[in-house]
């Protein structure tokens, strides 16, 4: 499973990595235990419903990384650890790039 997201903002990620950085499996959206919360607003998830974000990682609130409420009730919610993907360069880029440099 891809856990980076390649897409101009993680805001718009729809991976399906469903834990957070220390493995703790995330809690469904649209659930409220063992955490209850606020982000229900559908409009803050590249998904169409609460019921499609899973327990997916995600960032409703635009704290600036993706995250999720845990199954854990110690711990109410932690980061997920997924990063912007590192881009490919391909043979043909890279010839491309010689040949404007000359």
């Amino acid at each position: 499973m891809q856990r980076c997201y390649d897409t101009a903002d993680h805001h718009d990620y729809t991976g399906r990595w469903s834990q957070t950085i220390t493995g703790i499996p995330c809690q469904r959206w649209d659930a409220q235990t063992p955490h209850a919360h606020t982000d229900t607003d559908v409009t803050t998830f590249p998904d169409d419903t609460l019921s499609d974000a899973a327990n997916y990682c995600r960032d409703p609130d635009g704290i600036g990384f993706l995250w999720c409420y845990t199954t854990h009730s110690t711990y109410r919610r932690q980061p997920c650890g997924i990063d912007k993907c590192k881009q490919k360069v391909s043979f043909k880029n890279l010839f491309s790039f010689k040949r404007f440099n000359m």
